[in-house]
């Protein structure tokens, strides 16, 4: 089993000691914020060292993003790290992919990559050749196919191995799903796939393109960033899973031989610190 370690606390949005540093093999670290705030600079602060390491190591920094409240924390840490005269990213050196798309056209308010492009990654300075976005085409199945191919003309990676990421950053559903991975969905045993076609997904849009699980766990760190009491219960099932539970799509992210580190508020986490394992 994979080490485990559990921080609390209302830490400096630059502090390390609970990451330790980019290699590999660390196992799992549960860090448990103050609040919502507390718990965005946390985590602004930890994507900033690992982007600046990333560049500095192989001169780039390979981040796969999603959209919704992971998105906004990060946003909202970002700006008020800027704000109170932090490091802001480098977004010139990234090259920025999506764990997953909702199957809408290009220009739809509501696609993940429009609401990134139109915040943090102007914000940055992300160049648009370096945004790397799920373009629908023809089908779902269409799109999977063409975005695996962008993934191996970019990352690179060895034969029969998925592509491996610097960074993954995650929510978490309600339900447990994680990208467009659902709960009983077939997509979620997807194995050999890089980008599978999700249909008939129980959150709308039913119709979705989604990094498969090994691509997921290929990366060397993975981020999840899980905020307010609406979490906690499925937070307890992830994290504190009764005997005999089915394993929720989340608590599959276990990267080998990466580094998963859940970033928590005290409300999301408040049923694990009343029930500790």
């Amino acid at each position: 089993m994979s080490a485990v370690r559990i921080a609390r606390g209302r830490a400096r949005p630059d502090e390390r000691d609970c990451f330790g540093e980019l290699g590999e093999g660390m196992g799992r670290t549960i860090r448990i914020l103050a609040d919502r705030t507390a718990l965005a600079d946390a985590l602004a602060g930890a994507v900033t060292r690992v982007a600046a390491e990333s560049v500095a190591l192989r001169g780039r920094f390979a981040v796969a993003l999603p959209g919704g409240s992971a998105l906004d924390l990060l946003a909202e840490g970002e700006d008020r790290l800027t704000a109170a005269g932090g490091l802001r990213p480098d977004g010139t050196q990234w090259e920025v992919f999506w764990v997953d798309e909702r199957f809408v056209p290009s220009d739809h308010p509501e696609r993940n990559d429009r609401t990134a492009r139109e915040g943090l990654l102007r914000r940055i300075g992300v160049p648009d050749g370096r945004i790397h976005p799920m373009d629908p085409l023809e089908s779902p199945e269409s799109t999977a196919a063409a975005y695996a191919s962008r993934l191996a003309d970019f990352l690179s990676p060895s034969p029969g191995a998925p592509p491996r990421f610097d960074l993954v950053l995650l929510g978490v559903g309600e339900d447990g799903h994680v990208a467009s991975l659902f709960p009983g969905h077939p997509a979620l045993g997807e194995t050999r796939s890089w980008v599978v076609a999700v249909t008939g997904a129980p959150k709308p849009p039913p119709v979705r393109t989604s990094l498969s699980l090994p691509v997921l766990n290929a990366a060397r760190q993975v981020f999840l960033a899980v905020s307010g009491p609406g979490k906690a219960p499925v937070l307890a099932r992830i994290l504190g899973p009764s005997p005999g539970a089915p394993t929720l799509p989340a608590a599959r992210i276990r990267p080998d031989p990466g580094h998963a580190a859940w970033f928590l508020d005290r409300d999301a986490a408040r049923r694990m610190e009343e029930n500790p394992a």
